[in-house]
């Protein structure tokens, strides 16, 4: 029996369409495809968000090595908590999860600093029952230590519990030790598949 419900966060319950929001900055597609690689597309992101080096440090790196696009590197991260926005159904879809008898609970990669922008933001952070965020723990999916943080901090069994993600990899890992998951790739087809599994 499902008793906890586990969300990711980015394209899950938050709109994290990068791509996008770099074409839109900048018209030019090479040059948006240049930054997005440059930037977003950097193995240095991801240690953001594990919290092993702080945002600036990635800042400056990022613009040192591409010197060429240096000035639309530093445009873009001025604004690159503008890419993250709660879905407007968001919040129903945990009160929905909740109203069914379940607990909810975040396992999410992110950076703190781009975490505390969104916890602001996004008003269904505050109904949840727990959350395990990387940056917290210096761990990032799929690595297991980042699930076994969340059961042993809220003493959740993973056998009694399902993890929404919408990345293959992040849900093989959670497979692997016992949770029940489910593939994102429609948030609305998600949600109804979700809602037939606990209800």
């Amino acid at each position: 029996m499902i008793k906890n419900v586990i969300f990711d966060i980015g394209q899950v319950l938050v709109a994290f369409h990068w791509k996008e929001f770099i074409k839109d900055m900048f018209e030019d597609d090479l040059l948006a495809q240049k930054v997005g690689a440059a930037t977003v597309g950097s193995p240095l992101w991801k240690e953001v968000d594990r919290g092993e080096i702080l945002l600036q440090e990635l800042i400056d790196t990022c613009a040192n090595e591409n010197p060429d696009i240096s000035a639309e590197i530093r445009a873009f991260f001025a604004r690159r908590n503008e890419i993250a926005v709660p879905f407007p159904f968001a919040k129903e879809w945990v009160e929905e999860v909740k109203a069914c008898g379940k607990k909810v609970y975040l396992l999410s990669n992110y950076s703190e600093e781009a975490y505390l922008y969104l916890e602001e933001r996004a008003d269904f952070i505050k109904l949840v029952d727990g959350k395990m965020i990387s940056y917290t723990i210096k761990k990032v999916k799929p690595e297991r230590e980042i699930y076994q943080a969340l059961l042993d901090t809220y003493h959740i069994l993973p056998e009694e519990s399902i993890f929404l993600d919408d990345v293959p990899e992040n849900l093989k890992a959670a497979k692997d030790m016992g949770f029940q998951t489910l593939l994102v790739e429609d948030q609305l087809k998600a949600r109804e598949e979700l809602l037939t599994i606990i209800a």
